[in-house]
């Protein structure tokens, strides 16, 4: 996309084969073996034209780099850059939230629960697996915890209100030109923002922070609806369904509800595997062949591997004296717009690892202050110790369980092909006992 945005165009260069167009449906792979026709894959492929489905925001990076140096900056460094920032933002926004609202908790509680933000939330997934498809998701959750970041500073009172909202409307913009169906996640923006409004020192002040908010956000959006348009025909068409693939697309519709309820399994409870091969916790193939042709052979891990999130099974309950508040609102709407991405997810994108780390980072965030909220009741009734030291495994497991399960020979089998001797040492010393 970079060589064909330097070139002023926004289509691909890669000129698609002719005998596409003769094909009563290019987007099958039957078809196209069938007649042996060579394709691009993953790309979108419309009129006789292949475009990127991807998204834009990496090209603030790589374009100009482009334009500078003349040379092309590598997926893997634009990857780092974004997933540091991430990293930090997620850091930022957890401290934040709980300087705000859990001040009392304590040094401890709240270091074991930042290290589960970085290092059990999913964000490892994008850190040590690097590959092209991930690099707009890595954008898009990086972007987003950025937004919340400056909304949260916004609401928390701090210096340059103003500035703080413009910040965030157009990080959210931004994330619809990353990864378009994580911006669901900025509708929980409203129960920070409304109060926020109501605080307005006067009614000038509140039509000039809605608009500091607003308008970067649609003029980023609008952007995108427009380039949409020009490609597509459709400002609501963002590629996806003329996608070409190892299968047929058409079948990849929301209205297709047979897999749902198998996909959703996967996405909740899907287990690890062990064994004494070094790393010792794998992540499992999983084979979906269901109806309409469409499969599946991804790697999945269900959120029911990782401790930290039991709590949410409790929301209800711990919800209920949270309901009236600001903390309580915003977290519920999380919890609910986490459910509406994993269905959307699962009836339009299908089982893999990686889709799951649209909604781990932010779940994780729900979890942990659920679990303050927990320790900051037990405190009042006496047993804060038990449910403190309960906090302290639970953050443990789903540490360790996350770095073992994503560790770089889960994630590429190339990182285990070159160093095949060394994970067979490391293997062996711990099987010596056979």
């Amino acid at each position: 996309m970079t060589q064909a945005l330097a070139h002023g165009h926004i289509h691909l260069l890669i000129k698609p084969s002719d005998a596409l167009l003769h094909l009563s449906n290019a987007y099958s792979a039957d078809q196209r073996q069938a007649q042996q026709i060579p394709v691009l894959l993953d790309a979108s492929y419309y009129h006789g034209t292949y475009y990127s489905y991807f998204g834009l925001s990496p090209q603030l990076i790589m374009l100009p780099f482009r334009l500078i140096t003349g040379k092309y900056i590598g997926t893997d460094v634009v990857w780092l850059i974004f997933d540091i920032f991430l990293q930090i933002a997620t850091l930022r926004f957890y401290l934040s939230a709980v300087k705000r609202w859990f001040s009392g908790i304590g040094f401890l509680p709240c270091f074991f629960g930042a290290a589960a933000m970085l290092f059990g939330s999913g964000v490892l997934v994008l850190a040590v697996g690097i590959n092209f498809y991930g690099l707009t998701q890595v954008s898009a959750l990086c972007f987003l915890f950025w937004g919340f970041c400056m909304l949260f500073d916004a609401y928390c009172g701090k210096s340059r209100t103003a500035l703080c909202l413009t910040l965030s409307g157009l990080f959210f913009g931004m994330v619809i030109l990353s990864r378009p169906n994580i911006v669901v996640f900025m509708l929980a923006s409203v129960f920070l923002l409304v109060p926020l409004l109501k605080k307005a020192p006067s009614k000038k002040l509140r039509i000039k922070w809605t608009l500091g908010f607003c308008i970067p956000f649609i003029a980023v959006m609008a952007f995108q609806l427009l380039y949409n348009l020009v490609r597509y025909g459709s400002p609501l068409q963002f590629g996806n369904d003329y996608q070409l693939t190892s299968y047929d697309i058409k079948y990849n519709q929301i209205s297709n509800l047979a897999r749902f309820f198998a996909i959703s399994w996967h996405y909740l409870f899907q287990q690890i595997s062990w064994d004494l091969t070094f790393p010792f916790v794998h992540i499992n193939r999983v084979d979906l062949n269901v109806s309409s042709g469409f499969y599946y052979n991804s790697g999945m891990a269900g959120l029911i591997n990782y401790p930290v999130y039991f709590i949410l099974i409790f929301w209800a309950t711990l919800h209920a004296r949270l309901r009236k508040t600001v903390k309580g609102h915003f977290l519920t709407a999380l919890l609910l717009l986490s459910g509406l991405l994993l269905c959307f997810d699962a009836l339009k994108a299908g089982v893999d690892n990686r889709y799951l780390t649209d909604l781990m980072p932010m779940l994780m965030f729900v979890s942990l202050l659920l679990w303050f909220e927990l320790l900051h009741r037990s405190s009042i009734k006496g047993t804060r110790r038990f449910e403190e030291k309960l906090f302290y495994l639970c953050c443990s497991v789903t540490i360790a369980l996350q770095v073992l399960g994503n560790f770089p020979t889960n994630i590429s089998p190339a990182f285990y092909n070159d160093r095949v001797a060394s994970f067979h040492f490391l293997s062996q010393t711990f099987m010596f006992w056979r």
